[in-house]
């Protein structure tokens, strides 16, 4: 989010817990509802933030469990 509302557009950035920028690999954007969908991460810990027009949202860590799904939220600054 920014501002309270959905940032659309927004670059998402994910690294696992070895540092390993995950999006080389795949990319994810967050859609028009600020929403974004990363498929296909290992089972672990992996850093994830957001960009947009080069500001970023904080870092926050979550872990990724086989066959579950992880909801987080990111705030961008104002």
């Amino acid at each position: 989010t920014k501002g309270g509302l959905p940032a659309e557009s927004a670059d998402i950035f994910i690294k696992d817990s070895r540092g390993n920028d995950l999006s080389v690999w795949a990319s994810s954007q967050t859609g028009a509802d600020g929403k974004f969908t990363y498929r296909g991460v290992n089972p672990g810990t992996v850093s994830v933030h957001a960009d947009l027009d080069g500001v970023q949202s904080e870092v926050i860590e979550v872990g990724v469990y086989r066959d579950q799904t992880a909801q987080i939220n990111l705030t961008l600054p104002d």
